[in-house]
């Protein structure tokens, strides 16, 4: 994997992983093989013009979260993540999550019982620090089921994508291990049909169409 240390929209720890190779292992044996002379020296220079193929080939990016715990829950964001940029994947965890739109707020919700007190990633500052402007969110759950967003939609202050409800991490069976969660006592707009259709929890991805 090479580390995208060049783009800060991406916070420490996002991993480029392309079309599935695990270019890590490409560059540890770069790093030995360039030891064992000039032959090796250009082993190793084959080995890079191959990764940079891969690199600048066609097809999507995939990004990976290279997280403590690799099986912990993880969200996908797919699509085209910057405005005019190529289809991309990103793979995050909820400490990803956090350092790029950290948020909280407490609310009742129609399924649970008391007010809640939820910690997560504004979807606002999401799509602000991916520069998404326009387009619809295709929100999917586990389950599949799928909700559609419109960007225009979405404002400051509105909806997160919760990782925490009253400081614990959600279980699948309890609406985790990703739930989009709007503060519905704020405002009465909140409180309709469309929104608690929306409410999609158990999330699993969300994908930027056109």
């Amino acid at each position: 994997m090479i580390r995208n240390n060049g783009d800060n929209r991406y916070p420490k720890g996002i991993f480029l992983n392309l079309k599935g190779h695990v270019v890590m292992r490409v560059v540890g044996w770069l790093s030995k093989s360039v030891s064992f002379g000039s032959k090796g020296a250009a082993r190793g220079l084959v080995a890079m013009l191959f990764a940079a193929t891969v690199i600048f080939g066609q097809g999507p990016v995939r990004m990976a979260h290279a997280s403590d715990d690799p099986s912990g829950p993880l969200l996908h964001l797919k699509g085209a993540l910057s405005q005019g940029a190529s289809p991309t994947e990103i793979t995050l965890n909820a400490a990803a999550l956090a350092e790029i739109a950290p948020v909280s707020f407490t609310t009742t919700t129609i399924w649970t019982n008391g007010p809640q007190a939820f910690k997560g990633s504004s979807l606002a500052g999401l799509l602000k620090h991916f520069n998404i402007t326009s387009g619809t969110l295709l929100a999917r759950a586990v389950n599949d089921y799928t909700v559609e967003i419109p960007v225009s939609e979405i404002e400051e202050g509105g909806p997160m994508i919760a990782f925490e409800a009253n400081g614990a991490a959600m279980p699948l069976r309890d609406k985790g291990p990703f739930w989009l969660v709007y503060p519905y006592d704020l405002d009465e707009r909140y409180r309709s049909e469309k929104v608690y259709s929306r409410s999609i929890w158990q999330l699993v991805s969300i994908e930027v169409v056109p």
